[in-house]
């Protein structure tokens, strides 16, 4: 993948295939969540989708095609919805949606490299940096807080990697099939 951009996605009806799927997970190049590169994107990702999720939400439908017309808002769902997209590569990508956890990609742990991995949260980081830049300058008001979730998804991926922390130190350092953010497709019946 050479750059990032919610057009180069398409939704499909296709089923992923049976597995895990990640935001992140332990490697043996990396294993560590606080110095991780890919952590530190994700980071980058949460802070600057942070004020203007709903501009980012209307972006990726605008990207898929659902868009309504002149919509440059869409507020983020309360219940999560998690639909599956097409990317770069043909890879499949499962996305969750939501107004607790933000816009989460997921990785299959099966076939996804470290490298890859690294590059897809790094373009992705990129990508929403230049965006809310191009929010601040046009002078869009920041999304109001949620009463529900008033830390909103940024608050939620501190509290997901604190307790990640902390299953590790329980543990003894680590396990080598820790992941954060994990989303499970099982096998059809």
């Amino acid at each position: 993948m050479e750059r990032f951009d919610f057009r180069l996605f398409s939704r499909t009806k296709d089923r992923p295939p049976p597995g895990t799927y990640a935001m992140w997970w332990v490697t043996p190049e990396d294993s560590n969540l606080r110095s991780s590169p890919t952590i530190a994107s994700i980071d980058r990702v949460y802070q600057a989708v942070h004020g203007y999720a709903s501009c980012f939400l209307a972006l990726i439908l605008e990207a898929l095609g659902t868009a309504h017309p002149g919509e440059t808002r869409v507020p983020l769902p309360k219940n999560p919805i998690s639909p599956l997209w097409r990317g770069p590569e043909n890879r499949l990508y499962p996305v969750s949606i939501s107004e607790e956890k933000g816009i989460r990609f997921y990785l299959p742990l099966s076939t996804t490299t470290v490298r890859f991995r690294e590059e897809f949260w790094r373009l992705f980081a990129e990508f929403a940096e230049r965006k809310r830049s191009a929010f601040v300058d046009a002078r869009l008001p920041e999304d109001a807080p949620s009463l529900e979730y008033p830390g909103g998804p940024p608050d939620w991926w501190e509290a997901a990697k604190s307790l990640f922390e902390r299953l590790e130190r329980s543990e003894g350092g680590p396990s080598p099939n820790a992941s954060l953010g994990t989303y499970i497709v099982q096998e059809e019946d």
